[in-house]
């Protein structure tokens, strides 16, 4: 396309993550908090596994000190 603007792409900050193959599916979510101290946001990620019928055989969350940030 000649003459065409080239354009940045404009991506969000936080884009929906989320993955499955087989038996097993990823997902990665905000969690919003009250807290006594004020409020609170954790990025966590969910790690689940599905039996042979599609219902949850496990589920794990994953997240640490670093993904939770206070809002003050």
């Amino acid at each position: 396309m000649s003459g065409a603007k080239r354009r940045p792409i404009r991506r969000p900050r936080w884009a929906a993550i989320r993955a499955s193959h087989g038996n097993a599916a990823a997902m990665a979510f905000d969690v919003r908090l009250n807290m006594p101290d004020g409020r609170a946001l954790i990025r966590v990620i969910d790690v689940m596994t599905f039996d042979d019928t599609g219902r949850f055989a496990s589920m794990r969350a994953y997240w640490g000190p670093s993904d939770m940030v206070y809002e003050r």
